[in-house]
């Protein structure tokens, strides 16, 4: 009976345990397979975040992370162009991860010979491709099937051994607890009924569960990295509308500053925005709604999605993702651009309103003496010539903006103010404008085309809106440059406009004398790119000066 009752036991225990292990060995190796699939997608979201066409650097950050993984950079033809380990010059279109990207592929690498998970994505019309190296797990499965059949060979041995009805009584729930341990921490199982070893086994647990905590303690504190360095701000509330998570950016642009809002309603924070109604619609239906939000005039970009079965989720009530971005720059570049096209339009449509009206009489024979055929010609040249320097300033603009990389060299700025004031004397002359030229030369490193247009844009400007028998004083101390006239002035009003485009204070006048509306723009625009400071000191009347602080360009 005794040996019957072992068999049966030593049968059924061999039948749970090998049941046991294989269902665990297809658990462990789903969750393998889970986990560096989720870890490769995540590495892939980060570097298409911080990808900005610098591929080492980009590549430097999420290798700081873990410096095990490949990262490569593919242009369009499919050559590489970066890769973090090694460089393969095979046309890389045709691998699977390219040709349907987002999709994860297991692979052997043609490159470094091993089997490799691969990710791919795009930006910036570049694929990025992540691989990680998948490691054999195939020991780890070797060593269960041994501790299982180790823990069958104890079972049969014990069963054997403790033939004493009350001492295997005694020791059978320790047997158990100390085998449950073993399994646990993965060795043999000798000695089961050693109360020192039973101690032994719970310091290795104890110590495997310590590693444990800190892994995930890991993986929260690169979790909360990622979301603390999102571009955008980032709540998550529960389907009972408290909030469980909202990181800094959000904070910021809703200026709460209180580390109290875990676990409050999400009204405390989102209490200055009008999108109560979304939200409560959130929580009932499957929703993805973006909203366009003026506050306190900015604006705000506010997307709204339901996180439906999610941890969010209470009571058959959706948790609510809420994203964030602050677009009052978008915006303001926008109507600049509105604006600008606005006026551009308008300042090219008159002159050649009047150019038109001017050939269709001549066409029609309504101007038809010769003076006066002259002069129409005369004026149409003059209005084309408007229109050229229109465009001419306006491409000048564009260069500017667009920051176009251009050759510096060091210049003296006492020779291209020389140069500059030598062309315009018989301007100065013909109005009786006295000219002083007084100061240190000093060096600059800028493009020469760039300095000769700032310099040369506030010198006309000096010259047209001055007075006849005016003024005009160019001095030059330390690294400041200062040009003062006795024109007509500049009203206080319209001081914080002048650098705007085609702003004019007299257009009738500006246009009179031929100007764009763009000089002192592309004046601006010049400060801007080389870190120059310019200011402007005017009384309507007495005349302007500006000053212009070259300390960030001096040589």
């Amino acid at each position: 009976m005794k040996r019957k009752f072992i068999t049966i036991n030593i049968l059924v225990s061999f039948l749970s345990l090998s049941i046991f292990v294989f269902l665990l060995s297809f658990i462990i190796k789903d969750f393998y397979n889970r986990s560096i699939e989720h870890e490769i997608t995540g590495y892939l979201n980060v570097i298409l975040e911080v990808y900005e066409d610098d591929e080492k650097s980009s590549a430097d950050i999420l290798l700081k992370a873990d410096d095990k993984i490949r990262i490569t950079f593919i242009d369009k033809s499919g050559k590489v162009i970066y890769d973090t380990k090694k460089i393969s010059h095979d046309n890389h279109l045709n691998r699977p991860e390219i040709e349907e990207l987002g999709k994860i592929v297991y692979r052997d690498s043609d490159t470094i010979l091993k089997e490799c998970v691969y990710i791919a994505g795009m930006k910036n019309n570049t694929y990025i491709r992540i691989s990680i190296e998948k490691k054999s797990i195939f020991t780890f499965f070797s060593s269960l099937f041994l501790g299982a059949a180790i823990i069958l060979i104890v079972i049969l041995v014990l069963s054997i051994i403790f033939d004493n009805y009350y001492y295997k009584k005694m020791m059978k729930p320790l047997q158990k607890e100390i085998a449950k341990l073993g399994q646990i921490v993965g060795n043999d199982s000798d000695g089961l009924d050693d109360i020192h070893q039973l101690s032994t086994r719970i310091d290795k647990v104890h110590s495997l569960i310590d590693e444990k905590i800190e892994s995930l303690e890991t993986e929260k504190n690169k979790l909360n990295y990622i979301i603390e360095h999102m571009n955008q701000g980032l709540i998550i509330i529960s389907g009972d509308g408290k909030v469980l998570i909202s990181n800094k950016y959000a904070l910021n642009l809703l200026e709460y500053y209180n580390d109290d809002y875990i676990g409050k309603n999400y009204v405390y924070l989102l209490h200055n925005f009008n999108i109560t109604d979304v939200i409560d619609k959130a929580f009932i239906t499957p929703f993805n709604e973006n909203k366009i939000i003026k506050q306190n005039e900015k604006y705000y970009s506010v997307s709204i999605i339901s996180l439906e079965g999610s941890f969010a989720s209470v009571d058959k009530k959706n948790g609510i993702a809420i994203f964030i971005l602050d677009i009052s720059e978008q915006k303001r570049i926008e109507q600049i651009k509105t604006d600008f096209f606005q006026n551009a339009s308008h300042e090219l449509k008159s002159p050649l309103t009047t150019i038109l009206g001017y050939q269709q009489m001549i066409q029609a024979g309504i101007i038809s003496d010769e003076d006066e055929i002259k002069k129409a010609t005369e004026n149409t040249i003059k209005e084309a010539k408007r229109i050229n320097n229109i465009v001419i300033e306006m491409l000048e603009l564009f260069k500017l903006e667009s920051k176009l990389s251009s050759f510096k060299e060091t210049l003296s700025i006492s020779n291209c103010i020389e140069s500059l004031t030598n062309s315009v004397i018989p301007q100065l002359e013909q109005r009786n404008i006295s000219f002083r030229f007084e100061g240190e030369n000093f060096n600059v490193l800028m493009n020469k085309e760039d300095l000769t247009r700032l310099l040369r844009n506030i010198i006309d400007n000096a010259i047209k809106y001055n007075k006849d028998n005016g003024f005009l004083t160019i001095s030059l101390r330390a690294n400041l440059c200062i040009i003062k006239d006795g024109g007509i002035g500049i009203p206080k009003i319209y001081q914080d406009r002048i650098f705007e485009r085609f702003f004019r204070v007299d257009k009738a006048r500006s246009r009179a004398i031929g100007g764009t509306g763009l000089g002192l723009a592309i004046v601006k625009h010049i400060c801007l790119n080389y870190g120059i400071f310019i200011s402007v000191e005017s009384e309507e009347g007495l005349g302007t000066t500006f000053t212009l602080d070259f300390k960030n360009v001096i040589i």
